[in-house]
């Protein structure tokens, strides 16, 4: 079984077993490897062998630009949908045989290759098959390289680690009371994200509200309070500093304003550490 299993390509359109040795395809299966596939068994007896297909310097690689200049907007090129423009070319360092299929040999870059680019690789015309079976060289492979995909993430940090039991202060009109446990359709206690909570906690409760946390815990804001003093920022700047000290937060920015409707505004941006923006608006009447 080799890499990608037995015969993973048809033989190609110039496939000639036993007359010429001809390179089938190419795929890139790393960001600096790829694999050749062949019809028939290279030679790969010495990496520094003149006609060893082991030999890095039998190899050329080279990238290809399809983009075209516009013969009417000066400066203005057209690129095919899919490519990058390559800036540099990598050289093939190294080469080996696949474990399992001598036809398959794995060529290591110098360099990665870059997302998007696409490249020509060839053999040189005095590399033979097993059998002394000529090199046909007019059959370059063509690939393009591969992409990175998306960066993976923790679905326990996105549905929020810190989640416990809702105790909405209005359930809307699902018949509960106000300020009790949110009961799903089954009598099963509704379990939410509690970061907003979390936040309302440290903004409102005064210093010590809660034994267990200690003087350093809470702000205690008073809307009256904020509504007559002229030192807005500075309170701006103690709550986001109360809003860092959540295990989950990463980044805080907070924003108070008076509105001329008579509320007091608090926006509080904040990014988590699994990267997730949020914000929270409270606003709070200050007469």
């Amino acid at each position: 079984m080799s890499a990608f299993g037995v015969q993973p390509f048809y033989p190609g359109p110039h496939t000639r077993p036993g007359v010429v040795m001809t390179l089938i395809q190419v795929v890139p299966v790393r960001l600096n490897e790829a694999i050749a596939f062949f019809d028939d068994v290279p030679k790969a007896h010495d990496p520094i062998a003149f006609d060893s297909a082991t030999n890095p310097s039998n190899w050329t690689l080279s990238t290809v630009d399809r983009s075209v200049e516009s013969t009417t907007v000066p400066g203005l090129v057209y690129r095919p949908i899919g490519d990058s423009k390559p800036t540099y070319e990598p050289t093939i360092a190294r080469v080996t045989v696949d474990d399992g299929d001598p036809t398959q040999l794995h060529v290591f870059t110098d360099e990665p290759f870059e997302q998007g680019v696409i490249y020509d690789v060839n053999l040189a015309s005095r590399v033979r098959a097993v059998g002394c079976v000529p090199y046909d060289t007019g059959y370059p492979a063509r690939f393009r390289a591969l992409r990175k995909g998306p960066e993976r993430r923790s679905r326990l940090l996105q549905l929020d680690p810190y989640r416990d039991i809702e105790n909405l202060y209005y359930h809307g009109e699902d018949g509960q009371g106000a300020s009790t446990w949110n009961l799903r359709g089954n009598g099963d206690f509704a379990i939410g994200e509690s970061l907003r909570k979390r936040i309302y906690r440290r903004i409102f409760t005064r210093p010590g509200g809660f034994a267990h946390l200690g003087e350093e815990y809470g702000i205690g804001v008073n809307a009256k309070a904020i509504a007559r003093t002229s030192d807005i920022q500075a309170m701006a700047n103690r709550v986001a500093e109360q809003v860092r000290q959540e295990p989950d937060v990463s980044t805080c920015a907070v924003t108070i304003s008076v509105l001329t409707t008579g509320l007091v505004r608090i926006l509080v941006a904040i990014v988590r550490t699994d990267r997730v923006e949020y914000r929270f608006l409270f606003d709070l009447p200050s007469a």
